[in-house]
């Protein structure tokens, strides 16, 4: 079995630095770290001082990985989580990276101690997976399409969300609908894609000028919508859509309140709709109509996906969590037409 002296000298470092390396210390400049991982992957080093141990024993732990933003927003699913770690005798581990490479990302995991894991984590490059693959344990992501033979992924269902929200316009008789999208994130490609598949498959237009990103935030997607170029065309009658469709309730929430502020009536004027049904979607006046998803269940099926795959010729697979139109006052019915 490899050690961290066979690391070091492979590496051509010293031992302290594989060690700062392996621990993500900023200490480290990022051609020595890829380096060690390098001479990681190479060796099949378990980057841990219990190596031995994450061979050859089990730890009984699940461990979670995140990142620290919009903590509450994960609170119901770490619950659910949690629960279903514990109905099945596991410990549960929450550890809240905030590595800002996939490298150094990869190296937390890899220096802590579970039996399997599941990644929320947009840092995590799908490249390195094969790194994470050394460590013979399953692991579960949430916003990566990446089933192998320890490997599965519990996504949202965004295709049929943004599909459920498009043919709902159309049906209400919006013809002219913008969309505000997020990051870069997968969800956010994932509910951008779908948009645009949607549209031309229910032939509707697509319009470069209705294309905006909020960046998943309420004051930036504000913003957008008052900033002068768009806030002008927004009080155009002829120019502005009839309906915005945003990739999140925090930035429908924001295009609430801006077309209100520039003296434009919600959903008289122009409709909105969300996605995610949290509690922005009630904050907003009027109510804001979405799409719904559990991150609770989305939570319990991960954890339960990591146990299936620590079971005997166990293989990876992508599971989708279902989504559903809730109908609120913030979008109306501009023709009488059926559904």
């Amino acid at each position: 079995m490899a050690s961290i002296r066979d690391v070091s000298k492979r590496a051509g470092v010293s031992i302290a630095t594989v060690s700062n390396a392996l621990n993500g210390q900023p200490n480290i400049s990022e051609a020595t770290r890829e380096k060690v991982l390098k001479a990681v992957q190479e060796l099949g080093y378990f980057p841990n001082i219990n190596a031995r141990l994450m061979k050859t024993a089990k730890t009984n732990a699940i461990a979670v990985f995140y990142p620290n933003f919009n903590a509450s927003f994960y609170t119901g699913m770490l619950q659910s989580m949690y629960g279903a770690c514990r109905e099945n005798g596991y410990d549960m581990f929450v550890y809240i990276s905030k590595a800002d490479t996939s490298r150094k990302l990869v190296a937390s995991i890899l220096s802590s101690n579970f039996d399997g894991a599941v990644i929320l984590h947009e840092k995590l490059a799908e490249e390195d997976l094969p790194l994470l693959a050394q460590r013979k344990v399953p692991y579960v992501f949430m916003d990566k399409e990446v089933p192998g033979k320890l490997m599965s992924g519990v996504l949202i269902n965004n295709f049929k969300g943004i599909m459920q929200g498009l043919e709902y316009l159309k049906h209400t008789g919006h013809t002219r609908i913008a969309f505000m999208g997020g990051t870069g994130n997968y969800d956010s490609v994932m509910r951008h894609d779908a948009f645009m598949r949607g549209m031309k498959k229910l032939r509707l237009p697509i319009d470069p000028d209705y294309m905006f990103q909020g960046y998943f935030q309420e004051d930036a997607a504000y913003s957008i919508i008052r900033g002068s170029a768009t806030g002008g065309r927004f009080a155009n009658d002829k120019a502005r859509p009839d309906a915005v469709f945003c990739a999140n309730d925090v930035m429908a929430k924001g295009v609430v309140r801006a077309l209100c502020d520039i003296g434009l009536n919600v959903p008289r004027d122009i409709s909105v709709l969300g996605f995610d049904d949290n509690e922005y979607a009630l904050q907003c006046a009027p109510p804001l109509a979405t799409i719904r998803y559990s991150l609770e269940d989305m939570g319990r099926q991960a954890v339960l996906e990591v146990l299936r795959l620590m079971k005997p010729k166990a293989q990876g697979k992508l599971l989708y969590i279902d989504t559903k139109l809730v109908v609120r006052e913030s979008v109306s019915i501009r023709y009488e037409g059926e559904l």
